[in-house]
């Protein structure tokens, strides 16, 4: 006769609750610079004497401009691809 090893506790599996978390998406370069420029602009803002806050509005509109324009194009580029 033979003896049958001890069984753990059944498995629990949660029916209905899918794969869970989804992963977080890795920003593209082109933000990462974009953030990076601004903190830049500002820091420069806070030191420098001769730059006053309407000064980094300006430039930090024309940066984003920019990063608009970029996003776009890229966007763009993107839906015209012949295949």
């Amino acid at each position: 006769m033979t003896t049958q090893p001890p069984q753990g506790p059944p498995s629990y599996q949660r029916p209905g609750y899918g794969q869970g978390m989804p992963q977080l998406a890795i920003p593209n370069p082109e933000f990462i610079v974009y953030v990076l420029v601004l903190l830049v602009l500002g820091f420069v803002t806070l030191v420098a004497d001769s730059v006053v806050a309407s000064d980094w509005v300006q430039v930090t509109t024309f940066v984003t401009i920019g990063y608009f324009l970029s996003r776009g194009l890229t966007k763009f580029g993107k839906g015209t691809e012949v295949s």
